[in-house]
This record gives C-alpha cells, sequence and structure tokens, in this order.
C-alpha cells in the first residue's frame, strides 16, 4: 500500500518541480517575464528571442540547442548560460530589448 511516506515524496517531489526554472531536455532554459532579471543577472547569457510559429527559429533550433550542450555543467567563470524567450508570450521583455523580428539573438 502507497501511505503517508509515498504522498509525502510526490508532494516534495511536485514542489521542486514548481520551484525549478523550466529547461529544455537540452539544456536550454525557458526563461520568462517573471524570472528573467533575477536568472539573468548573474553571468554572460545567450538569449534567443523567438516564435513557435517562426520556421527561422525552428532550424535554429538544433545549433542553439547544440550550443547549450557544449556549455551545460562548465564553470561559471569559462561558461556561458544558455536561454529561449518565447516573444509572444513574453511582450513585454521583447519590446524592452526592441526586438523586431525572430529569431533575435
Amino acid at each position: 500500500a502507497m501511505g503517508p511516506p509515498f504522498a509525502r515524496l510526490v508532494c516534495a517531489m511536485a514542489a521542486m518541480s514548481l520551484c525549478a526554472s523550466p529547461v529544455t531536455a537540452d539544456h536550454v532554459l525557458v526563461l520568462t517575464q517573471q524570472s528573467f532579471d533575477q536568472r539573468t543577472s548573474k553571468g554572460r547569457w545567450l538569449l534567443n528571442f523567438h516564435a513557435p510559429w517562426c520556421g527561422h527559429c525552428k532550424r535554429l533550433a538544433p545549433e542553439y540547442e547544440k550550443v547549450a550542450e557544449h556549455f551545460h555543467g562548465k564553470d561559471t567563470a569559462a561558461g556561458v548560460k544558455v536561454a529561449k524567450i518565447d516573444a509572444t508570450e513574453e511582450k513585454e521583455l521583447a519590446e524592452r530589448f526592441h526586438i523586431a523580428g525572430f529569431p533575435s539573438i
């Protein structure tokens, strides 16, 4: 039977997933208006403002993922954090950085 210890484990795992920054399987962070300033305040970042419907963005994605894989786990002094921002959802960030076309890196 799955009693209280199992229930506590499931609750703990759910809480951790809510607190973690979303990361795709390929180590590209997904940034939002809410997470952007806090996450990008330190270190060097390579940011990709994209649109889900953009053909150029879709073709760039595998190369961008290779860059993220290359830098994943490297010393922060030598590394670059790689993230993407859906500019169709995060319109305030797109306006803040004067994004006029996709992809914008």
